[in-house]
C-alpha cells in the first residue's frame, strides 16, 4: 500500500514541486531485556533534493555516499538518521525519473 501511494505521488509530480507527503513506514518497540525502552520510527517521502546535488562539494559536507545509490546524512542529530536512496518510479516525470530519491528518516 505504501509503495502504491509513493508511485501515485511520483506520477503526479510536477517539475518544480518541492512538497511531498511523509508516510510512516514502520514503528518498532526498542527493548532492553524484557522492558520497552523506546521506539524506532521510520518514515519515507520523495525528497526535495536531487541525487545530482549529492555529489556537489556543499553536499559532501552533509552527506556521505554509502553505496552507488545510497547517501547517509551522518550528523542529522542524536538518535536520528536520514538516508537518501535512488529510486525510479515507472510512469513518473519523464525528464529524470532516476533523479527522484526517496528520503528515509529514522528516529
Amino acid at each position: 500500500m505504501l509503495a502504491e501511494r509513493l508511485v501515485r505521488e511520483a506520477k503526479q509530480r510536477q517539475e518544480p514541486d518541492l512538497q511531498h507527503t511523509r508516510f510512516t513506514g514502520c514503528r518498532m518497540d526498542a527493548l532492553e531485556g524484557d522492558e520497552i525502552s523506546g521506539a524506532v520510527d521510520a518514515s519515507v517521502k520523495w525528497s526535495a533534493l536531487s541525487l545530482r546535488t549529492m555529489g556537489s562539494p556543499e553536499s559532501n559536507q552533509a552527506w556521505r555516499q554509502a553505496s552507488a545509490s545510497v547517501y547517509v546524512e551522518p550528523e542529522a542529530g542524536l538518535g536520528f538518521m536520514r538516508l537518501m536512496v535512488e529510486c525510479a518510479a515507472p510512469g513518473a516525470i519523464d525528464s529524470e525519473p532516476s533523479d527522484l530519491p526517496l528520503q528515509f528518516d529514522v528516529t
